[in-house]
């Protein structure tokens, strides 16, 4: 990749997500191999981070300058959680200390879901603004640039997703004014997509897809969007 393509790449994400590789395949027993197994889990955590610094090496060998991080899935954990907080949402970070040029965040809900009051996507996820700022905290200990990677809802008939988009931006200036030195976000995502073992179903899409056509139609969500960016480049 960075032959054919470094030099048009400012940022590079090495893994998206490596936590929810591990749980998902080898304790939930959700995704192949599915198996419940301690120290498969421990193994698939591992060897992902020695993957991730031996990319980091080798990207930057070739192009010093390169920004290069990977993307991590962070949950809103209960305070009664520490234990699930530490390895979910801290643990991948000490096996890559030294090889993070930026933080990437993947934010979508909390963790207890069986207590939400609020209002829900179409995956049954709660919404939970807040979560965001509680998760980005933490990170300012780590001294680096975050970027928000993905954060995003289901919503097929694009009733939620405009203050889904407010109420998050307004938890990443939370976090800001507390020290968080969060420089972009990136809603999840552009078109809608295959969602892991959801498959087509979820709507995530600023932009609607006909999977039978495969015809686009921008939804009204994307022009609120829209809107929130160029009040924020007035601002700035």
């Amino acid at each position: 990749m960075t032959q054919e393509v470094g030099d048009l790449v400012d940022f590079w994400i090495t893994i998206n997500e490596p936590l929810v590789y591990a749980t998902q395949s080898y304790w939930h027993k959700r995704w192949p191999p599915q198996q419940h197994s301690a120290w498969g889990t421990w193994q698939v955590v591992s060897h992902l981070a020695a993957a991730h610094r031996r990319a980091y090496r080798i990207i930057h060998s070739q192009f010093p300058a390169a920004r290069v991080g990977i993307a991590k899935n962070l949950i809103a954990f209960a305070p009664d959680q520490k234990l699930s907080e530490w390895w979910f949402n801290r643990l991948f970070y000490p096996l890559t200390a030294t090889t993070h040029d930026f933080l990437g965040v993947n934010y979508y809900f909390p963790s207890r879901w069986e207590k939400w009051q609020g209002p829900r996507s179409d995956m049954n996820w709660p919404i939970d603004p807040a979560g965001l700022t509680k998760v980005l905290l933490p990170l300012r200990k780590y001294r680096r640039p975050i970027y928000i990677t993905e954060n995003g809802v289901a919503d097929a008939d694009d009733s939620k997703r405009a203050d889904f988009i407010r109420g998050h931006m307004r938890a990443v200036e939370k976090a800001q004014a507390q020290g968080a030195d969060v420089r972009g976000y990136l809603y999840w995502s552009l078109l809608d997509n295959f969602e892991w073992a959801e498959g087509f179903k979820p709507r995530f899409g600023l932009v609607r897809v006909d999977y039978k056509t495969m015809e686009r139609k921008v939804r009204p969500s994307a022009y609120a969007y829209k809107a929130i960016i160029e009040q924020a480049e007035t601002r700035s």
